[in-house]
């Protein structure tokens, strides 16, 4: 499940959805620091993705934008770790039982 919006350290970051972001971009995702956004890649005719890939890439932008909060640019800028935690954090997310 990806929320409408969040907030890391006070500020609310929102998430929106493109039709066409992955034609832009080359992206399914990105982290829009400067306007607080998550973009994703909607799941539309032309890109078909199952649920379970749009929320991994929700989270690996997730932890793009905590990396950025964090003053990290290095973290924020190593494509591997940041994959490596969003996937953990989606993992734990879906199998959490309670």
């Amino acid at each position: 499940m990806i929320p409408k919006s969040f907030e890391i350290f006070g500020h609310t970051i929102k998430v929106k959805y493109f039709n066409d972001l992955v034609q832009r971009t080359d992206n399914v995702g990105e982290a829009v620091y400067r306007d607080n956004e998550i973009h994703l890649q909607k799941n539309c005719a032309g890109v078909k993705r199952p649920d379970s890939q749009i929320e991994q890439s929700f989270w690996h932008e997730a932890v793009h934008m905590i990396f950025n909060q964090l003053n990290e640019p290095e973290l924020r800028g190593n494509e591997k770790l940041v994959d490596m935690v969003g996937s953990c954090i989606h993992q734990i997310i879906k199998t959490a039982k309670y």
